[in-house]
């Protein structure tokens, strides 16, 4: 009986704790969607393509 309650008492911290990670990343995703969406409203030209030395180039590529 004492195994089950400490396995119960362990399966409920592991729960809170993956909840509390859950919660922290998706506060993180909502900052970085309002920053994205405060970008593109102040930059409505900005494209996945830019210029470098006279040839196309892909952002995600160059970084």
């Amino acid at each position: 009986m004492k195994k089950e309650k400490k396995r119960m008492k362990k399966t409920r911290g592991n729960c809170l704790f993956l909840s509390t990670i859950k919660s922290e990343l998706l506060l993180v995703m909502r900052t970085f969607e309002a920053i994205a969406a405060r970008t593109r409203s102040e930059t409505p030209n900005l494209s996945l393509i830019t210029e470098v030395e006279g040839r196309p180039s892909r952002i995600c590529k160059d970084l």
